[in-house]
């Protein structure tokens, strides 16, 4: 998983830490060699699947300059990325609780993972 836009640099590493049982309980987005932030999946504050149908008031709300310039500039990327396939890759837009927020891309299992996530919070 990376993240392509956001708070963090583009194609920046993401790592889901995980509790004993394997269940997600942490991101660890990479800011160096020997740098990063862990952010608790409970500090996820909205979380939502960029679509061509929602693509527009994703990145509006998020006002995501560098997002916008990513997808409507690289249209063979978004048909890419929202194309079919057992591998298919998904940009995930996810804003959390201290107002910092990511453009991640990732496949349909890190996506479930992340979403069950969110219940039972």
């Amino acid at each position: 998983m990376k993240a392509l836009a956001g708070d963090w640099k583009q194609d920046t590493p993401v790592i889901i830490k995980r509790t004993f049982s394997g269940r997600p309980r942490a991101m660890i987005l990479m800011k160096g060699w020997f740098s990063k932030d862990i952010i608790r999946m409970d500090q996820i504050e909205n979380l939502e699947v960029v679509t061509e149908e929602n693509k527009t008031s994703v990145l509006g709300k998020a006002a995501w300059g560098a997002a916008g310039g990513l997808l409507l500039g690289g249209v063979g990327l978004l048909a890419g990325v929202l194309g079919g396939g057992n591998s298919k890759q998904l940009l995930l837009a996810v804003e959390f609780k201290d107002g910092r927020k990511t453009l991640l891309e990732c496949t349909s299992k890190e996506y479930k993972e992340i979403f069950a996530t969110q219940f039972g919070k």
